[in-house]
């Protein structure tokens, strides 16, 4: 069996990169028998052969231009030279797993397609009108010409049979996993020195993308609500990078007198990351709209307890192993940290929980799931 995946961009850190990789990785090492083809460019051709030089079923194959010498402006050239390259290459796979369902071909029909989430289908007050009208189109294709249908969740297998129909037959549901290298990771003192704070010190964290739909500005006001004592013995460290549009609230920090409380780290290398998890009080993740939410995993995974929003795919993953808020309810949030401040004990079951939750998820377990499904449609 030889399967195909687009690898250009393997080793960047979006949610559909980490995806890719860690799924890749898990059927390099759990499926020997299975050929996997990894189409890149030539430039990461070095990157890739040394991260799969001990496997005899990987080949690389460097097909891709470099986007380099396109340029910012020849983007749309480049993805139209990628898509004819793969069309014309297809037969030569068994299947190609496109993990990426904004860069689905409408012309190649051997493929399996993961849909991560319908978030700009169905909540398009978060994302621009032009990426909405592109999804649709997408969607179509991905519907169309797709053996197999892959969704993290049970959630958004439900979304995409309410979109149509016809991705009842096809649709799997294969759920994500943390990544093994989140484990309990105590941090020295030069950790805490490198980003302003103190060992030792409590604090509510928060870890992603600054977009709409992440309700970051709610996170910073229900702090700002927590009683004044709590918010001299906690501080709230955010771990985020992207549109600051959306930070509609730190104007709010100054006017309260918290720059010294709130901390805004514009993103960190996978390792502190690590060791933020595992020295946090609690991670505060109240997304709006959540496909997966893999960060619920790499919190409970690292020993952090974890306060999360009630809806979309949230509870799937979570189970009860979190306190769950409604995010639109600022109250419920304030109330939620507060008493995780104040309770111990509660902190402690929670942990606890959080590991016996996580346990049931693997990217060992994903990989023989996704086999499976390659089998099923060949």
């Amino acid at each position: 069996m030889k399967i195909a995946f687009d690898a250009s961009t393997l080793f960047n850190f979006s949610g559909i990169d980490t995806y890719s990789r860690e799924l890749i990785t898990a059927l390099v090492n759990s499926s020997p028998e299975v050929s996997i083809k990894l189409i890149t460019s030539e430039n990461q051709l070095n990157l890739l052969s040394n991260r799969f030089s001990n496997y005899s079923n990987v080949e690389v194959l460097p097909m891709f231009p470099n986007k380099v010498f396109f340029g910012k402006p020849g983007r749309s050239l480049l993805k139209r030279k990628k898509s004819k390259i793969l069309n014309v290459n297809s037969k030569d796979f068994d299947l190609i797993h496109q993990t990426n369902p904004f860069n689905t071909l409408g012309n190649i029909t051997n493929l399996v397609t993961t849909v991560h989430d319908l978030i700009p289908i169905y909540d398009t007050h978060y994302v621009k009108p032009y990426l909405t009208k592109r999804y649709h189109e997408k969607l179509k294709l991905i519907l169309k010409n797709s053996k197999a249908i892959i969704v993290p969740t049970e959630f958004v297998k439900r979304e995409l049979i309410e979109y149509n129909s016809l991705a009842a037959s096809k649709t799997y549901v294969v759920h994500e996993a943390a990544s093994n290298e989140f484990k309990p990771t105590p941090p020295d003192i030069e950790f805490f020195k490198k980003f302003g704070l103190v060992k030792g010190e409590k604090f509510f964290l928060y870890a992603g993308r600054i977009d709409a739909r992440k309700n970051i500005g709610g996170l910073i006001q229900s702090y700002i609500d927590l009683p004044s004592f709590t918010q001299k013995e906690f501080k709230l460290v955010l771990i985020a990078s992207g549109d600051h549009r959306y930070l509609d609230n730190f104007p709010k920090i100054k006017e309260y007198g918290l720059e010294n409380r709130i901390i805004h780290i514009n993103g960190v290398q996978q390792d502190d990351l690590i060791k933020f998890f595992s020295s946090s009080y609690c991670f505060v993740m109240p997304s709006f709209a959540e496909g997966f939410g893999l960060p619920v995993l790499e919190a409970f995974q690292c020993g952090s307890p974890v306060i999360s929003s009630n809806v979309t795919s949230i509870p799937e993953i979570s189970g009860d192993a979190a306190i769950l808020i409604d995010p639109f309810d600022r109250n419920q949030l304030t109330n939620a940290m507060n008493n995780i401040a104040e309770d111990n004990s509660l902190r402690i079951s929670l942990i606890e929980k959080g590991f016996k939750q996580v346990s049931q998820f693997s990217w060992a377990k994903a990989a023989i799931e996704t086999l499976a499904i390659y089998k099923k449609v060949l």
